[in-house]
């Protein structure tokens, strides 16, 4: 089953809302706590939109800071509000004279949650000996803080269109002979180069866009040379697999090879720099 976020926030909210008009001080920790909820909410909705170019280890990430950061190195655009318009071109190429606005996306961004989620948490614990010298929590000021927030989910929530994602994209299959998955990767603007990794087994690959748009893909491997020196085979080994530990058989001559660290002596070699 699909989990919407979205009204899910919203029931947060209200919960929040409701603590606030009930009059009481006490019920301001459960209003922050509902207003986190909310904020968590918002930005895992955000992140289910990049779902395929998110790493699955970051599905596990709760802190809406920290997964907002890994959507922004993702797609720089990933936390800007915008609107969305249509239009015909006259000429293929150029912006049409006439647009049509389908609505406006608020987008609870970076900055909102830098400022409002940690702020919230501090309300969820017994005020420290510091804050409890100076007369404890400030719950009227807290109260507007909330108040604030509330508001800024609310102008999210209510945007008749969400979660806006628009990129260039290539699809090529992992060149590691032992995985071949199928990669999707966002392009950046302009010829620039970009590392797609593969999620299923770590393997890098080096994507150039060219000024034409054009994209071509070459696997990231090293040539590591068999270890019997009458051989010289070379096997290409991605960066990943260059680690402490890996072995495998060379197919020219059959040598079992293992990579493994090495210590050198270069104390000689430091007096003759010196001398």
């Amino acid at each position: 089953m699909t989990v919407n976020f979205r009204q899910l926030a919203r029931e947060a909210l209200a919960r929040a809302k409701e603590e606030m008009a009930s009059g009481s001080d006490a019920r301001l920790h459960y209003a922050a706590l509902e207003l986190r909820m909310a904020i968590e909410c918002v930005t895992y909705e955000r992140a289910r939109s990049y779902e395929k170019e998110l790493q699955p280890t970051e599905y596990d990430t709760w802190q809406p800071g920290k997964l907002m950061k890994e959507l922004l190195e993702i797609d720089p655009d990933a936390d800007t509000s915008g609107t969305l318009s249509f239009g015909i071109e006259d000429v293929p190429g150029e912006h049409a004279k006439e647009m049509k606005t389908l609505g406006a996306e608020k987008v609870f961004n970076l900055a909102a949650i830098k400022k409002s989620y940690d702020a919230l948490g501090s309300y969820l614990h017994q005020p420290t000996l510091r804050q409890l010298s100076k007369g404890g929590h400030d719950l009227p000021k807290a109260r507007l803080k909330f108040e604030h927030i509330a508001s800024q989910l609310e102008e999210v929530l209510s945007s008749p269109i969400f979660n806006i994602n628009f990129g260039n994209f290539t699809s090529f299959q992992c060149m590691n002979d032992d995985c071949a998955r199928q990669i999707r990767k966002r392009l950046p603007r302009g010829a620039q180069t970009v590392i797609a990794e593969c999620f299923d087994c770590s393997a890098e690959h080096e994507v150039t866009v060219d000024g034409d748009g054009k994209c071509s893909v070459r696997p990231l491997v090293q040539d590591v040379k068999c270890a019997n020196l009458s051989c010289g085979h070379a096997l290409k080994l991605f960066n990943h697999e260059i680690r402490p530990g890996a072995y495998w058989a060379c197919q020219g001559c059959a040598t079992r090879n293992q990579i493994g660290l090495t210590v050198f002596d270069v104390s000689h070699a430091d007096n003759k720099e010196s001398s």
